[in-house]
């Protein structure tokens, strides 16, 4: 394990290392725990087990670092934190109380600086250090585990409540926290009050905050979201969504800023009602304050290519837009003609396509080059002069089991494949990122990808070296029965030169306090960057799924936004987003769901009759230069009712199906 000291002086709530802030030496001056409390009786589930101080870890690395292990487990921590007090709790307490708040408490008699080590592997985190704690981004290690830490500051004379280890649901299959206290020398003057706090949104699902940076004769540590006198949740940031509300509920809600002595200030009460639930879906964040709205242009919208769907889409390096078509023969083709398991198309010129800017390039009818691999592709982007896909490939075994016949559609695996130099040569990877068991929807791996950030042409004016990837959990994409909200986005990145080697992927595991996106290579750690809360209702036949994961983005340079598809099942339970990155904060461009009792209604009014969706696509080589005009393309398996607004009533959704979107931004102050 690495450290670099500077990230993590930059990286912590509390500058340690730069001298922002004055620490007592190690091992100097009274004690900095004091009433240490545990309730980890034996009727809890607990050890009993009397926990110990340690007036500094690198005097205790010669005995255990948890009160009931017998051995000797090496400790490695960041500079900072070396030669300060430990507590060594019970490694059999891991599983101790599941979901409670009131696990460990002790008081500091000086103001301090409190770290929790949670394990890695425990996903999600107990509520307790989600709200009250921020996120470091650095680790620590304990024998074989993994410490994640977390820090949060106190004042003078306070006492520190800690929760359980694991939430309520949790499992014990990993290490007990281990916490940390590093006392500060008072001195500073308390910050000013969070001051212009306002809600800038109130709804069934979200209430979101918004105030100006509080001044400190030091820096500001961070502020505290209290609602109705309780944290729900600790900021480095000026603003924050409360997405933990319920419908028609009053809530009071006060800023709290706090500074690395532990001093606060707050802002003046907050009281808002929200909404009532709505039968057809809550947006679950704010509204965008730079796009308003959204205009489709469904009376100009253009059809074509029956039989083939999906059609995602990316800008070439050489300024044509390449676009994938699944199941069909393509531009001209049909389901008979040219048909295709993988197909790539090309079009050249200015929407809308014709006759004469289209060809089939790879696969489909009167196509350049015959289609080698079997399958489909839910996104494409191009790189310099290559191109990649997430795809389902059908490989010789699937061929030799599961589907012995001609196959369509794709198998029970996603993988990247790959064309180098052009998009006529596509390869298989040789390896997964996810996949389901025959027969079984039992999942396997972790991360599921779904849809690429793109950029400009070859991906020209990515904001680093990186491709990114969204995607959901496996077993929310195998799933086989009714979902579980909340529906969860997660994110990847690789470098954008080792696309097709499975170890160099890494995954957004959170925000650290300076308010920088947090990667590692372990799946298990991936923290989501998006999530929908509507619950599934009855109807569709059944039950209908109401949140919708993001499936795909695009950056828009002249806006300096992401705008992002949220894709439900449903073709119109399209909704479409914004955020400065690709990792949030979202805000609400349109909001769009069905009315789960009629099954009708939703995106371009398209209902459950226009069947499962098969995608919604910008196509970012046609975005206009001021960002305000964009085009998208969209299939699904049904045919559009009457009263779609586009396609006509009766179209099959099996089909390019192409609409220009004009964006209506906010009025610039």
């Amino acid at each position: 394990m690495k450290f670099s000291t500077g990230a993590f002086a930059a990286a912590t709530a509390l500058p340690l290392l730069s001298g922002c802030v004055s620490v007592m030496p190690p091992g100097s001056g009274p004690a900095v725990i004091e009433s240490l409390t545990v309730h980890n009786a034996k009727s809890r589930g607990g050890t009993s087990r009397t926990y110990r101080i340690a007036r500094s870890v690198e005097a205790d690395l010669g005995r255990r670092q948890y009160v009931d292990r017998f051995r000797f487990e090496g400790v490695t921590l960041p500079a900072a934190l070396r030669g300060q007090t430990f507590i060594r709790t019970a490694f059999g307490d891991r599983g101790t109380a599941p979901g409670t708040s009131d696990f460990l408490s002790f008081r500091v008699p000086q103001s301090s600086i409190v770290y929790v080590g949670h394990d890695t592997r425990i996903r999600p985190k107990p509520d307790w250090l989600r709200t009250n704690f921020m996120d470091t981004g650095t680790q620590a290690r304990i024998g074989s585990a993994t410490l994640e830490l977390y820090s949060n500051v106190y004042p003078s004379r306070a006492t520190v409540t800690l929760g359980s280890n694991i939430p309520t649901g949790g499992n014990d299959r990993n290490s007990m926290y281990s916490v940390i206290v590093v006392p500060t020398v008072v001195g500073s003057k308390p910050p000013t009050a969070p001051s212009s706090a306002r809600i800038t949104c109130s709804t069934a699902a979200v209430v979101g905050l918004q105030w100006k940076p509080s001044a400190d004769s030091t820096r500001i540590a961070g502020y505290r979201i209290l609602r109705d006198s309780t944290v729900v949740g600790t900021t480095a940031n000026t603003y924050f969504s409360d997405t933990s509300v319920s419908e028609s509920t009053s809530y009071t809600y006060a800023i709290s800023a706090f500074d690395s002595a532990g001093n606060t200030a707050d802002s003046n009460p907050l009281q808002t009602l929200t909404a009532p639930a709505s039968s057809d879906g809550d947006a679950p964040y704010c509204p965008s304050n730079v796009i308003v709205s959204m205009t489709w242009d469904w009376a100009n919208g253009w059809t074509q290519a029956n039989g083939s769907d999906l059609w995602s889409a990316t800008w070439g390096s050489d300024g044509n837009v390449y676009a994938f078509f699944g199941d069909g023969g393509g531009f001209g083709g049909d389901n008979d003609r040219g048909r295709t398991s993988f197909g790539i198309s090309m079009i050249t010129g200015v929407p809308p396509p014709t006759s004469a800017t289209v060809r089939n390039l790879y696969g489909g009818y009167n196509t350049e080059h015959p289609a080698l691999l079997r399958g489909k592709a839910s996104s494409i982007i191009a790189a310099g002069p290559d191109f990649y896909a997430i795809a389902g490939i059908y490989r010789r075994a699937d061929l030799q089991s599961e589907y012995p016949h001609q196959p369509s559609g794709s198998p029970n695996h996603l993988e990247i494949a790959y064309s180098i130099g052009n998009a006529y040569s596509w390869q298989d990877s040789g390896w997964s990122f996810c996949g389901a068991r025959s027969g079984r929807h039992a999942p396997t791996g972790t991360f599921c990808p779904q849809g690429f950030v793109n950029y400009g042409a070859g991906n020209a004016g990515a904001m680093d070296r990186y491709i990114y990837l969204y995607g959901m959990d496996a077993a929310s994409y195998w799933g086989d029965g009714p979902s579980t909200p909340p529906s969860q986005t997660y994110l990847a990145r690789v470098p954008n030169n080792k696309m097709a080697t499975q170890s160099a992927y890494e995954y957004f595991t959170g925000m650290d306090s300076g308010g920088a996106p947090i990667w590692s290579s372990r799946t298990e750690q991936m923290q989501p960057v998006f999530s929908d809360r509507n619950a599934d209702q009855a109807g569709c036949g059944r039950v209908c799924p109401m949140g919708a994961p993001i499936e795909e983005a695009v950056y828009v340079p002249a806006l300096k936004r992401y705008i992002a598809v949220a894709q439900g099942n449903y073709a119109a339970q399209s909704s479409f987003y914004e955020s400065p990155n690709p990792w949030g904060p979202w805000a609400v461009i349109s909001y769009n769901n069905i009315n789960a009792t009629s099954g009708a209604g939703g995106w371009a009014n398209l209902g459950i009759a226009a069947g499962e969706s098969l995608g919604v696509h910008f196509v970012n080589a046609w975005t206009s230069p001021t960002g305000q005009t964009l085009w998208a393309t969209y299939s699904s398996t049904g045919t559009a009712p009457a009263g779609a607004l586009f396609p006509p009533g009766g179209t099959a959704m099996d089909s390019f199906n192409l609409l220009r979107v004009d964006l209506d931004l906010a009025a610039v102050d």
